[in-house]
């Protein structure tokens, strides 16, 4: 199979995940981004920039594409700085589009915004995202809970390929202690710190042998007021030292908030129409923390924990790993299984058949 790709944003991880999954890949992309990729893919795909003119690298591509058998394209921004390049992109063969925020590309509600401009651009580009949908063939979300809610919005097939795919895993130091990590720029518009910190500090209080990484750059200071014992970064975490930390963790923590806001002001809801960073536990095999409004795929609920917005919750969860390591083991083992769900052979497999017309040869 022959497969393009194309992403001119930010989600280098999700492009990754893509030439991984393929043996037979060309890449449309900006320096910048193929800078940001691990060499493994920098060696694998065929690159194709694009230097300065969006609009004349998407005609050469469109041009292109009826040489693939099918043209992935990751990221299409919904506002009016983007979609207008989209409006007569139409590839000549099957093509996937990838939605990361589904409520901003099923919006028929005027957004009113203080800016009043900002509101103006928000309608316009709903009006636009509708036309640029139908020149695609099907929607990919990243996150399978996702699914249901594209479905009802969209009259398109709907796959899923996740964010990233599972990956071999170092073997992390036993040094008795129940590490926990928080992935992500430390930022309270995406995450709610305060029920975790406060249930740590308590935790603290009684038990040496408990750790907490806030693994991200800092660009909030005050959650830190209830504990001094947590592990912070002032600046842009390194890839290294994010592995490094996650390797070694027990369990991974994502306190999300329950909504967001997209890139057109269009209010997200986390877990449902637009996902968040718990793809950090599935694919490197870790047991899950996240709120109990969070939705997470059925496939990893024997390793996943969910706790309520009241820090004692939290409390009870990580106070029961540390009186009964043998539990915390459990759900670690569920964590190892689980995450052959998001495993190369099985996404691969998944994808295949869901792009073949009842498994035959005739491309959906």
């Amino acid at each position: 199979m022959k497969v393009a790709v194309l992403e001119l944003h930010y989600h280098e991880e999700f492009l990754n995940t893509i030439i991984d999954l393929f043996d037979d890949v060309d890449v449309y992309t900006t320096h910048k981004i193929y800078a940001r990729l691990p060499e493994t893919s920098k060696n694998k795909g065929v690159f194709y920039f694009c230097i300065k003119n969006k609009y004349r690298f998407l005609k050469t591509l469109q041009q292109l594409s009826s040489q693939y058998d099918v043209l992935f394209v990751n990221t299409i921004q919904p506002s009016m700085i983007d979609l207008p390049l989209y409006t007569n992109f139409k590839p000549k063969c099957k093509s996937v589009l990838t939605l990361h925020n589904l409520n901003a590309w099923n919006n028929n509600k005027f957004v009113y915004d203080k800016q009043f401009l900002r509101s103006v651009d928000s309608f316009i580009a709903s009006r636009y995202s509708k036309k640029i949908l139908n020149n695609f063939n099907i929607i990919n979300v990243v996150y399978e809970p996702m699914i249901c809610v594209a479905e009802k919005y969209f009259k398109k097939p709907i796959i899923n390929i996740p964010y990233a795919l599972s990956r071999s895993q170092v073997q992390p130091i036993e040094n008795n202690i129940l590490d926990l990590v928080i992935p992500g720029t430390v930022d309270e518009k995406r995450r709610d710190y305060n029920p975790v910190i406060h249930a740590y500090g308590k935790l603290c209080k009684k038990y040496d042998n408990i750790s907490l990484v806030l693994l991200g750059k800092l660009k909030d200071y005050k959650y830190l007021n209830s504990c001094e014992h947590i592990k912070t970064f002032d600046e842009f975490v390194s890839l290294q030292t994010y592995n490094h930390y996650l390797e070694q963790s027990d369990v991974v923590i994502c306190p999300s908030q329950k909504t967001t806001e997209s890139v057109n002001m269009v209010v997200e809801m986390y877990g449902s129409t637009k996902s968040s960073n718990v793809h950090e536990a599935f694919i490197r095999q870790k047991p899950l923390l996240v709120p109990n409004y969070i939705n997470t795929p059925k496939n990893f609920q024997s390793s996943t924990k969910k706790y309520s917005k009241n820090y004692e919750s939290i409390y009870i969860i990580l106070k029961e790993f540390l009186d009964n390591p043998d539990e915390l083991n459990i759900i670690k083992n569920n964590a190892v299984i689980n995450s052959n769900y998001y495993s190369k052979q099985k996404v691969y497999k998944q994808f295949k058949h869901s792009l073949f017309v009842d498994g035959e040869n005739e491309l959906l």
